[in-house]
């Protein structure tokens, strides 16, 4: 069997689907902001229902799909959502439906019809009505929207727009005879596309007079303006006349220029009894309408029948020729990050949780390809962020302790302080050391700061080894590692504020840009002052920049908040939570504050030269949020 597609559908790839759910929601979001609900009607429906002579009409009825089920009952597959929704209103109003009723609905439609560029036989529609109110405003209202939703598209359109009732009177005013007034009707709407002489061959051939026809197509020249000055007194024209010349003063008002007077325009569809409206795209990528309503107040009415009128106008907006227009100019990413593991798979699963937990669309390469394979394929599909996640990226920032042991004096005053410490601190972490006075916590801190030699363990700073490093090498590892903050500043004080952070700037390559820096920690307008001029809590945001500017990617913080009030603490934790997010820095924040630990992301309490507790906040309450500091 050879596998293909019935003739004038089609399956909807990946990128295509992207391009029709931007296009949706782009319609819906902009429809729910002139106040229209989510509606969902029946795709099978009783042909009956479909065939009513209050529905589309004999020449819609040659394109519907029929089948018979089980009962023997004739059904039809809707063609359009128009119908589907008047029986809904049907059934339920002054039940479950209160009017006036605004509504929208995406979905499945079917027609048995020519199939060309933009037009299919399955397609998606996109259908916007209202039912229970009369006249040209909410016309005017739904026009505006029409407006704004292809503008939101990014689609430059016209909108041709006329009125049935003015359309009738032409015809009734040039003497055609009213039974053959619908096919007049949808010989006229093919104007635009097989031109006059064409339109009259066809009119001739229901044995209208040439001078009639003449007649009728000189009314079609007509301008808004010049309809007053017609010599045509029948009530349809009338009505019609002053139906548009009201819509466009609505229009004139809201500035909409898109939409043009154009008094052939027909809708071949039988239901329209008043406004009628089609969308062209001006650039002429689709050559038919990509849109299209009007006012059909006879539909649900008839349903009804119980004395009142439903007056019901509405509009549909074409997903598939949209979408068409579309696929050549939206280069719609199927993802937002691509991450590629290398040897690192356990830690790119987690950072791709991490990121969608942010909303962001991520896609973990898990076939192994090239490198040089995995980046054309990422451009291909537009693929903005590619993280290519090795061991050198997972290692960068982390801090791995095991079996930290440290001990001071000999003999009779032999004190082990640490007793075999083992955890991690993952980049980008802010973790609190919680103990006791004696416990071991700021011990523990030097040693990772290269300050103590542990007696024995392992400490691992992006990978590599701290432990039996020299004098020299432990001298490198600060410079190009870490940023110290201590409790009581150790500033230089016969240096300005600036001269303090500028001290550490030398010692590296990459050092942050000091006015930024200055400007995050509020301290331009004190850069020249000296120490002794500055409050406690400005000495510590000076202590802070001095250990920031360097760019480190581990911050050590002995008790930066110790020597501090309460409102100046809960300032500088403010300020790290802050440089934690703008700059990603790792940061080991010793403290007997119990508060602080609501704010970080892991805590780590030591007793007695062991790790008692070793955990991560599943919520962190912000660092303005904290009490009791």
């Amino acid at each position: 069997m050879k596998l293909m597609n019935v003739k004038g559908t089609s399956d909807s790839l990946p990128k295509e689907e992207l391009i029709k759910r931007r296009v949706v929601n782009t319609l819906t979001s902009t429809f729910e902001k002139f106040g229209y609900m989510p509606l969902d009607t029946t795709i099978l429906c009783y042909y009956d229902l479909l065939a009513s002579k209050y529905a589309g009409g004999s020449e819609i009825l040659k394109e519907v799909y029929t089948l018979n089920d089980q009962g023997d009952r004739k059904l039809g597959l809707r063609y359009d959502l128009t119908v589907p929704f008047s029986k809904v209103i049907s059934m339920n109003v002054n039940k479950n439906i209160t009017l006036p009723l605004k509504r929208y609905e995406v979905g499945k439609v079917f027609r048995d019809g020519p199939v060309k560029t933009g037009r299919a036989r399955e397609f998606y529609q996109c259908d916007v009505d209202v039912c229970g109110i009369e006249g040209t405003f909410i016309e005017a209202e739904m026009l505006s929207m029409t407006s704004l939703c292809y503008k939101k598209l990014g689609i430059d359109v016209y909108i041709e727009v006329n009125n049935r009732k003015l359309l009738e009177g032409f015809i009734l005013a040039a003497g055609i005879d009213e039974n053959i007034k619908n096919k007049v009707i949808l010989s006229v709407d093919k104007l635009a596309k097989i031109g006059e002489r064409g339109v009259k061959e066809e009119l001739s051939s229901y044995d209208i007079e040439d001078e009639k026809l003449d007649k009728l197509f000189s009314y079609f020249k007509c301008t808004i303006e010049e309809l007053d000055n017609l010599d045509i007194t029948n009530n349809t024209f009338t009505e019609g006349k002053e139906e548009i010349k009201e819509l466009f003063n609505y229009l004139n008002s809201l500035e909409i220029t898109e939409c043009k007077f154009t008094p052939y325009l027909a809708r071949g569809l039988e239901i329209y009894t008043g406004t009628v409206f089609e969308v062209f795209d001006k650039k002429q990528r689709i050559m038919s309408a990509i849109g299209g309503g009007g006012r059909y107040d006879k539909i649900i009415t008839n349903f009804i029948e119980d004395g009142n009128t439903y007056p019901a106008v509405g509009i549909s907006f074409g997903i598939v020729p949209i979408c068409e227009i579309l696929k050549e100019e939206v280069n719609e990413a199927l993802y937002d990050v691509l991450i590629v593991p290398m040897n690192t798979n356990i830690e790119s699963l987690k950072l791709a949780n991490s990121l969608r937990k942010d909303d962001i669309k991520v896609l973990i390469e898990m076939n192994n390809r090239k490198l040089k394979k995995v980046f054309e394929s990422a451009d291909k599909n537009n693929v903005p962020y590619v993280i290519v996640l090795g061991e050198n990226e997972v290692n960068e920032g982390t801090i791995e302790i095991k079996d930290m042991k440290k001990s001071f004096g000999s003999g009779e005053s032999y004190n082990q302080v640490l007793k075999g410490i083992t955890t991690n601190i993952e980049q980008g972490q802010m973790c609190v050391i919680q103990g006791s006075s004696g416990s071991g916590k700021s011990t523990m801190l030097n040693c990772i700061g290269g300050l103590d030699t542990m007696d024995s363990g392992s400490v691992k700073v992006d990978g590599n080894e701290i432990s039996g490093l020299n004098a020299d090498e432990l001298s490198e590892y600060r410079r190009a590692h870490l940023g110290f903050i201590f409790q009581f500043y150790n500033l230089v004080p016969n240096l300005t504020v600036k001269e303090n952070i500028e001290i550490c700037q030398f010692l590296t390559e990459d050092p942050l840009d000091m006015e930024e820096l200055l400007d995050t920690l509020g301290l331009t307008e004190h850069q020249d002052k000296f120490p002794a001029q500055l409050s406690g809590g400005q000495q510590q945001r000076c202590a802070i920049a001095r250990a920031l500017i360097k760019n480190p990617k581990l911050l050590l913080c002995d008790e930066p908040t110790g020597a501090l009030d309460s409102k100046t603490s809960k300032d500088i934790l403010i300020l790290l939570e802050k440089i934690n997010q703008q700059y990603g820095t790792t940061m080991l924040i010793v403290t007997h504050n119990n508060a602080i630990s609501n704010m970080v992301h892991k805590v780590i309490i030591i007793k007695d030269g062991r790790i008692s507790e070793d955990y991560e906040n599943e919520t962190r309450l912000p660092a303005k949020s904290l009490e009791d500091l």
